[in-house]
């Protein structure tokens, strides 16, 4: 069996690289005109990770759904936080994921530096008042729980907002912060799946990586 798995990673791998050289995977919808909205990652770099995404979300079983993949809109910033490029896996995706996808993204990049590293997970357990570090039983739940946070849900709307669950994670050349992606669609966890895995799907064309692992045990594909 784990023969057999790692057998079929290896053709996902080979597959995807083949038909991305040769432009046989679907295109990429960008959102404007290259100009800087790609700073930092670059824009062949950005399709080459949605098309990763499209990948791990086609084995990434939904929850939701209950089908054998997932149905997710994705969306991709570069370092300056507007709006790189951004896809879908399918029409029947749900509308409101789009903006939830770009602010997933926003968030990823807009709290992580070249030091540190926070996802939009990270973000939403620092905004909840019952988050890390709320050991007081009285305290959870209420103003006086700890969160370091709280409220910045409701900040940056002036830009592509701030989402404070699961999904959106930055991604690093080395160590420089060059953007970050973002997926919504189905549960936050394989919404979460998709955006790493999208990224590691997509390493050895782009050269990026991110420091989160996949929150399922299934592997990336």
């Amino acid at each position: 069996m784990r023969t057999s798995r790692s057998m079929w990673q290896l053709h996902s791998v080979v597959l995807f690289t083949a038909l991305l050289a040769l432009g046989a995977l679907p295109s990429v919808v960008a959102s404007a005109e290259d100009g800087n909205k790609c700073d930092g990652i670059g824009k062949s770099a950005a399709l080459a990770i949605i098309e990763g995404a499209k990948v791990a979300a086609g084995v990434t079983p939904s929850p939701i759904r209950g089908t054998p993949s997932t149905q997710m809109r994705i969306a991709i910033v570069g370092r300056g936080g507007k709006l790189c490029v951004e896809d879908t896996t399918s029409s029947d995706a749900w509308l409101g994921s789009i903006s939830i996808a770009r602010g997933k993204a926003f968030t990823a990049v807009a709290f992580s530096s070249n030091q540190n590293s926070l996802s939009s997970r990270i973000v939403g357990l620092l905004a909840r008042q019952d988050g890390p570090g709320s050991s007081v039983p009285t305290d959870i739940g209420t103003d006086a729980g700890v969160a370091p946070l709280f409220g910045i849900g409701d900040s940056n709307r002036d830009r592509l907002g701030i989402i404070t669950f699961a999904g959106g994670v930055p991604i690093y050349n080395g160590s420089t912060l060059v953007g970050a992606i973002g997926v919504s669609g189905d549960g936050v966890d394989e919404d979460e799946q998709v955006a790493i895995c999208g990224v590691i799907n997509a390493s050895a064309i782009s050269g990026l990586t991110t420091p989160f692992a996949p929150p399922l045990a299934s592997p990336c594909q």
